[in-house]
């Protein structure tokens, strides 16, 4: 699976994903590696921590309540997805995520790309055992925001629309503001809907196929 797929460049609508949470249950696969890391690290601070203050794997909340020095964060985030790299086998696609992929891909002139906080090569993994192939599969390169990874993308294609950023938590939402993309918020994530109506995004769907009908129809008037 491509970083950056050929066809692409030929797309006038984009629709990229975030992963955790959105698209894969990783929630106790990342509570738990972040325990591990915690303790081999002895940052008594974390392992005192309850699992909603790490839920979910806020790198500012982080900070704040752990103590753990910023210069230190790299190397902390790093360990975390390499234990749960270690574990991709074990991760789950959220509901109905192969049919969702699998209807977008018949979409012409749609490139769909998923953008994560998490490794790229867990992604692939996940997504190769049940043969999902986006356009894209890219790894954030900021600890504290996706922000500029979305305006990255976005400069690489010549879209003839606003782009679309599907995520499950607040700051996705801000993401997606932020870098000029029209924010779709879902609510089987690790956020209630409740928090993320706060957020106000631009699109809040319940389900898969809500939020199938809602890319699949935008697309097609941008694209048309």
């Amino acid at each position: 699976m491509p970083d950056w797929d050929a066809r692409c460049r030929s797309a006038r609508a984009l629709v990229v994903f975030d992963f955790d949470g959105t698209l894969c249950d990783t929630r106790e696969i990342m509570l738990q590696s972040v325990r591990e890391v915690a303790e081999q690290n002895r940052v008594e601070k974390v392992l005192r921590l309850s699992d909603g203050d790490l839920e979910p794997f806020n790198l500012r909340r982080l900070v704040s309540m752990s103590g753990i020095p910023v210069y230190r964060l790299p190397a902390f985030v790093r360990a975390v997805r390499a234990k749960m790299l270690e574990r991709a086998n074990e991760m789950n696609l959220n509901g109905d995520v192969v049919t969702l992929f699998q209807g977008l891909a018949e979409v012409k002139e749609l490139a769909v790309g998923v953008l994560t906080s998490n490794s790229a090569e867990l992604v692939q993994r996940v997504f190769s055992r049940h043969a999902i192939e986006p356009h894209f599969v890219r790894s954030s390169l900021s600890l504290f925001s996706k922000a500029n990874s979305l305006k990255a993308i976005r400069r690489k294609l010549d879209l003839s629309s606003l782009p679309y950023y599907v995520g499950d938590e607040t700051r996705d939402v801000v993401a997606a503001k932020k870098s000029g993309y029209i924010s779709v918020a879902v609510t089987w994530g690790f956020e209630e809907g409740t928090h993320l109506r706060l957020a106000a995004p631009d699109v809040l769907v319940q389900n898969h196929r809500e939020l199938f009908s809602v890319l699949r129809t935008r697309a097609h008037t941008h694209i048309a």
